[in-house]
């Protein structure tokens, strides 16, 4: 993070990152780091940004978003910048895909195994 960026909760005092992505919420956190919401204040979009736990390997990160970025195709998302940042994490910027995740799906419909087998 900038490095006059102060944590709080994991999330920068100061949400500004790069002097050019704002973070708005976050979204998820898990083994491979924590992903939040945010603009593209230079593009004046929103994004995903995914920021990998400190001492993750940053080429592990840099090849994945690599791979991202070479795939065009609806149903994955664009990756637009990637950014070392201390140079023990990554950031990933990548497409907002709005919308709930399968958890929320499966509690708003009630779905069985048959039919989410039959999908």
């Amino acid at each position: 993070m900038c490095e006059n960026d102060k944590e709080t909760h994991g999330i920068p005092k100061y949400p500004t990152i790069s002097n050019c992505y704002v973070i708005d919420a976050i979204i998820g956190s898990g083994a491979m780091g924590q992903r939040f919401s945010g603009r593209d204040t230079k593009l004046g979009r929103k994004v995903t940004l995914k920021i990998a736990p400190s001492g993750r390997d940053v080429t592990r990160q840099t090849l994945e978003a690599e791979a991202l970025a070479k795939l065009n195709c609806g149903q994955v998302v664009q990756v637009f910048d990637i950014k070392d940042m201390n140079g023990s994490q990554t950031l990933i910027v990548m497409e907002l895909a709005e919308g709930c995740d399968l958890a929320c799906k499966n509690k708003a419909n009630n779905f069985t195994q048959p039919k989410v087998l039959s999908f």
